[in-house]
């Protein structure tokens, strides 16, 4: 177990609230917030006050609902608004990770850098490939070539 620095797991903790559909309404709410706050504020400022404090701002909000109506807020969004934990597992290996840590000879481990075992055993390069073969645009005149 490993505690990673506060900024990241809030930056993790920000990335599953925006990918859990429960939330949805939460992050419209506080856009909508801080557009309202800051009316002549540009989009880009306006969603980078939304990445900096949504965190914050959706555990007070959480908690003011279920301080109100309890019963109407979800375990997961309780859950989500208590923030991340901060201890995380961590991996140190690629053999952990590939599942074949127990593996004690090199060259069985080895194996594995060409064949993953998760792979469908396909090559990944064909002989009829041509990479020699230069393309080039011509409807714009941008860019720079490179041989």
């Amino acid at each position: 177990m490993i505690s990673p620095r506060a900024e990241i797991l809030d930056k993790a903790h920000l990335f599953v609230l925006q990918h859990m559909t429960e939330v949805n309404a939460y992050l419209e709410e506080h856009v909508t917030q801080i557009c309202q706050m800051h009316p002549s504020k540009n989009r880009k400022w306006v969603l980078n006050e939304h990445n900096r404090s949504f965190g914050e701002w959706f555990k007070e909000r959480v908690m003011s609902l279920i301080s109100q109506t309890p019963s109407l807020i979800s375990n997961t969004v309780q859950w989500l608004a208590y923030g991340p934990g901060v201890l995380v597992r961590s991996y140190e290996s690629k053999r952990r990770i590939l599942g074949i840590d127990d593996v004690v000879d090199e060259d069985e481990y080895n194996q594995f850098d060409e064949n993953p075992p998760f792979s469908t055993g396909l090559p990944t390069t064909y002989e009829d490939d041509n990479f020699d073969k230069h393309y080039t645009r011509n409807d714009h005149d941008e860019g720079m070539w490179i041989d």
